[in-house]
Parts: C-alpha cells; structure tokens; sequence
C-alpha cells in the first residue's frame, strides 16, 4: 500500500500470473511496472524478456529476495530498468519508480558495480567502448547519459525534442550492440567512472 500514500502515483492494477501481466500492460499501458521475481507459473524476469521481445518500453522494475548480482544481471539483460531486494527500504521501491520513469536505471546495494562491470565485459574497461563508431551527438548523447541524464534533461541541456533523443539513443545501441534501454545505461555509467578514475590517475 506504500505507492497508494504516494501524492503522484497510482496503483491501476494487482496481477498474479503472466499471461494477466502481460494482457494489462496492453491494455492499462501504466508508466511503470514493478514485478515479483516470483510468480504463479513465470518468474518476473523472463516475464519482463518477453515484455522487451514484445517491444514494450514500459520501464521495469523487479522486486526481489535475491541480492546476488548474478540475479541482478540478469534482470538488466533482460531489459529490467530496476532492481529492489526486499531485505532494503519500502521508501527506496518509490524511489526507484521515479528514477526509472525519467530513464535512469536504479540498483542499488553491493551488486550494484559488480552488475557494471559484468555487463561491459565484451568491451573490456569501460574505456573500451568503441565510442569511434557514434557520431559527434551520437556520443555527446552517450556521456549525458553516463553522467546520469535523463532523456527529458538530455532534451533540455541539447535543446531538441524528447523523441530525438530517444530516436539517437535506438542508434546508440544499435552501434554499441547493447540489447536494450538498462544496458545503454548501464555501459555508459560504467563508461563515465572509467574515464573519471583514468583522470584522476593522471592529475
């Protein structure tokens, strides 16, 4: 009942199995959709993979007992925008369907740099990324992003439409070969620090 106290939130449906997720986020088409990792005949994840198959692009975020981050890549393989335990704060599960909702991935905990790092190890460091093949706003795009941008901020800092910015973000991925939203940005945050801590060793 926690996001029902929440001024700007409205729960507009409570499911069980898959086959009713999948059926209402067709039909309510809510702004975010926080998942049970545990479900009647599925588990949240590879409900969200189908979701992400289906090209949905509802921001996701699943609910969790687990804390390792083998169950936390998985869920951001999956195309999951968040990732809550629920050993941690009730406040932190609102938290997190803010920070989704503006396109910010949110995981949290000890997992979380692990996660960042399993998930660029095609590309070596994060200073691997083969940012050569983006183009000059391709690029400026991909180090917002890093820096934690959402895609209405990243709009308003570059001064172009929110459509546009998502339409470079489709073309990102597609040249880095990231599968989806949370691995954009999650190989962009991993990018960011990589290039902070090559800095500091410098100065």
């Amino acid at each position: 009942r926690l996001i029902e106290t929440e001024a700007d939130m409205e729960v507009c449906a409570e499911l069980d199995g898959s086959e009713d997720i999948m059926a209402a986020v067709t039909e309510s088409c809510p702004d975010v959709l926080v998942m049970d990792i545990v479900l009647g005949n599925s588990d949240g994840i590879a409900v969200a993979r189908e979701l992400r198959r289906g090209n949905c692009t509802i921001p996701i975020i699943i609910l969790s007992m687990h804390e390792s981050s083998v169950y936390v890549a998985r869920a951001v393989r999956a195309g999951v925008s968040g990732y809550v335990s629920k050993s941690q704060s009730t406040a932190l599960l609102v938290k997190a369907i803010r920070e989704v909702r503006q396109g910010r991935v949110f995981i949290k905990g000890e997992s979380a740099e692990e996660v960042l790092k399993s998930l660029t190890a095609r590309h070596g460091s994060g200073l691997s990324i083969p940012l050569d093949k983006l183009s000059d706003r391709e690029r400026q795009i991909f180090e917002l992003i890093g820096q934690g941008c959402s895609t209405v901020e990243i709009a308003e800092k570059l001064m172009i439409r929110r459509k546009t910015v998502e339409t470079y973000k489709g073309r990102i991925k597609e040249k880095l070969e990231l599968e989806n939203a949370p691995q954009l940005s999650m190989a962009a945050v991993e990018w960011a620090a990589s290039e902070r801590l090559a800095a500091s060793a410098v100065g």
